[in-house]
């Protein structure tokens, strides 16, 4: 970004970054977000004092801490979900130099498999293929797995992928659906 100034999550952006903190690392949930209790809004003495006790944390209100609790459950039940995430490693970092500008970077997928397969967990107001074309245009998915599957296969030395999406609904009843990067994507 422009001098270097962080980009301010909005609250979509840190719904999904819990979604993904609740199925990879469950255990350390609680020191990066907390709920507000149900009818609590973001401000007045009680959110102050809140807000106050859980310095460096994001908050999400009583139904957004429901709703992704609910979806990682319902994940998990179908067996799409559960056939992602059986064998691999989640939140792995991957480090390599660009061979063109010689800067260090980083990638960190979601999910990687023992066979090389990286998934990307989206949550989303539709897993409907058309849907998720438009955010994928929208929010630059295809350059995110581009830089993924480009730093992979450098630091692993093979090639890395098949690069899989792994969407769920942020309504009930939290339908999933996976979709692949195909060539065309990656190399746009």
């Amino acid at each position: 970004l422009p001098n270097g100034t962080p980009r301010e999550p909005t609250q979509p952006m840190i719904i999904g970054s819990a979604f993904d903190l609740l199925i990879s690392e469950p255990e350390t949930f609680d020191k990066k977000f907390f709920s507000m209790p149900e009818g609590m809004i973001r401000k007045g003495k009680a959110w102050d004092e809140l807000a106050a006790a859980n310095p460096g944390k994001d908050s999400l209100n009583f139904r957004e801490f429901e709703m992704i609790n609910e979806m990682r459950d319902s994940l998990m039940r179908q067996s799409i979900g559960r056939a992602l995430f059986e064998k691999g490693s989640f939140q792995q970092s991957f480090f390599w130099d660009d061979e063109l500008t010689g800067e260090l970077c980083k990638c960190r997928p979601d999910f990687w498999t023992t066979d090389d397969v990286i998934v990307d967990l989206k949550t989303a107001t539709s897993a409907e293929f058309k849907d998720f074309q438009k955010s994928s245009v929208d929010y630059n998915y295809h350059i995110s797995a581009a830089l993924t599957l480009d730093g992979m296969t450098q630091v692993l030395g093979r090639p890395a992928g098949p690069y899989l999406f792994c969407v769920i609904e942020k309504d009930p009843p939290y339908a999933a659906a996976v979709f692949e990067a195909m060539p065309s994507m990656i190399d746009l």
